[in-house]
């Protein structure tokens, strides 16, 4: 029986063999400081060594024959056999290969190299159940690998895979982070192709924190959609058109600071220079109120978030109260532009009959794809700002 050897994973293979290769080098180094010890099946005749030479000189044939010297003296060690698959594999030796592999999958092993193999024979056969098991396998062993797209592409490339796959993390692996660090610099259809697994996913499979690096990836690589998605997916859902209006989540920490890194679609506290906030709870309740300071000379925003909607009109309507209680509330205005100018903010109108009850009309014009929603004060304000909600008219 022949088993082909999928593209993706041959260009992977490399990376399995520098690991069976730093393996046979440190069982080599300490034969040599105890040479009474028996090292991964190695005896001490210095067959490490052997097999480590030649995997270095890409000798796949001699690695395969320094490597069944190797099970004489050990016929079921699992890194002996699986290193001798591959380098079988390396070798040309396909009926070998198959036939040392199904020893590692009849015990039960789950080494790299014995993974990858069946990864790549499920692959073949379009069995994407094993596929996915023996993929779970391998990157429990190596999480990192999460993030290597010729190993993954077959996977994500699938529509019943990407389901099956989405099963195995929201078992929560150690891999599961890592599957979400893809960089900017990787293909829109695989960016799309992960987010499509973290729609599929359980809400709980990543924290909020976890999936907000990834949606800045996906922002910035112009995905807001699948960005909006998957924030929204594992962050508590949004009860309006923005995240967080009654900002229990900006406000939970007592460290306000913690509330000013903008990630994903959260609220971003502008608390430098002129502009001050802090945390107030009401009655005892876990209702939130942010108070917000402007000292400079200038209206400054004083709060923001990214936004995806789609062209047209909207209208903001947020709570104000002075702290303390007296006095007219400052101008607040708003603004929800592909930018952030003062130019763009709006004033708001209090609603009659709704005291501290504010509102505003806002459009988003057909070229401006993701925008900022944000809220701006004049010099001098102290303000109590909550229960913020957007709604299309």
């Amino acid at each position: 029986m022949q088993v082909g050897i999928a593209k993706s994973v041959l260009a992977f293979a490399g990376l399995a063999v520098l690991a069976c290769n730093a393996l046979v080098f440190g069982a080599a180094r300490m034969v040599r400081t105890d040479p009474g010890s028996w090292v991964a099946g190695f005896a001490y005749d210095d067959g490490s060594l052997r097999v480590a030479n030649a995997i270095r000189k890409n000798d796949a044939k001699g690695a395969v024959v320094a490597l069944r010297d190797a099970l004489v003296d050990d016929p079921v060690d699992r890194h002996i056999i699986g290193l001798l698959g591959m380098q079988q594999q390396l070798a040309g030796d396909v009926e070998g290969a198959f036939t040392t592999f199904s020893v590692g999958k009849a015990l039960g092993w789950r080494d790299a190299p014995t993974l990858l193999y069946w990864y790549d024979s499920a692959i073949q056969n379009e069995d994407w159940p094993l596929a996915t098991e023996q993929l779970d396998g391998l990157l429990r062993s190596q999480p990192a690998l999460a993030e290597n797209s010729q190993l993954l592409d077959p996977v994500l490339a699938n529509d019943v895979a990407r389901g099956l796959l989405a099963k195995r993390l929201n078992a929560r692996p150690n891999w599961g982070d890592s599957f979400l660090t893809a960089g900017p610099n990787k293909a829109p259809e695989e960016l799309q192709a992960r987010a499509d697994v973290v729609r599929l996913a359980a809400a709980n499979a990543w924290s909020c924190e976890s999936i907000s690096r990834f949606v800045a990836t996906l922002l910035a690589s112009g995905l807001p959609a699948e960005a909006k998605q998957s924030w929204a997916k594992s962050c508590p859902a949004f009860a309006s058109l923005i995240y967080d209006g009654d900002l229990a989540h900006a406000l939970a920490s007592d460290r306000i600071e913690q509330a000013t890194r903008l990630r994903g679609f959260n609220w971003q506290l502008m608390t430098t220079g002129s502009v001050e906030a802090s945390r107030i709870t009401t009655d005892g309740t876990d209702h939130q109120r942010l108070r917000v300071q402007v000292s400079g000379a200038v209206s400054a925003p004083v709060m923001r978030q990214i936004t995806v909607l789609a062209p047209g009109s909207y209208r903001l309507g947020l709570s104000a109260a002075n702290n303390g209680g007296a006095g007219n509330i400052p101008a607040i205005s708003v603004s929800l532009s592909c930018g952030m100018s003062r130019v763009d903010a709006m004033p708001t109108t209090p609603v009659t009959g709704k005291p501290g009850r504010m509102t505003v009309d806002l459009s988003v014009p057909p070229d401006c794809e993701v925008q900022y929603l944000a809220i701006w004060l004049e010099p001098g304000a102290d303000v109590l700002l909550s229960d913020l909600e957007l709604r299309a008219l």
